[in-house]
């Protein structure tokens, strides 16, 4: 069986940074994974809906976070 740095393709010098990116260009091993996620949910939602359009509240981006960057308030309109 080889090492665990051989079967993820480490080299010798890569880092792990907090929230799964690993190497020193930062790969997370989920962002695939979360792609998916985003592709299903956006899909299944513009189905459901005829329209989509942007609510009367302003958008509120998430301020820096360890863990995930995007909007803390997105407001929308679905009919």
């Amino acid at each position: 069986m080889p090492a665990p740095s051989a079967a993820l393709g480490l080299r010798a010098g890569s880092v792990t940074a907090p929230g799964g990116a690993i190497g020193p260009l930062g790969y997370c091993l989920g962002a695939p994974r979360a792609r998916l996620e985003a592709r299903v949910t956006l899909s299944a939602m513009l189905d459901r809906y005829a329209t989509l359009g942007r609510g009367a509240g302003p958008a509120v981006r998430q301020p820096f976070a360890p863990v995930s960057l995007g909007y803390k308030a997105l407001p929308l309109v679905l009919g």
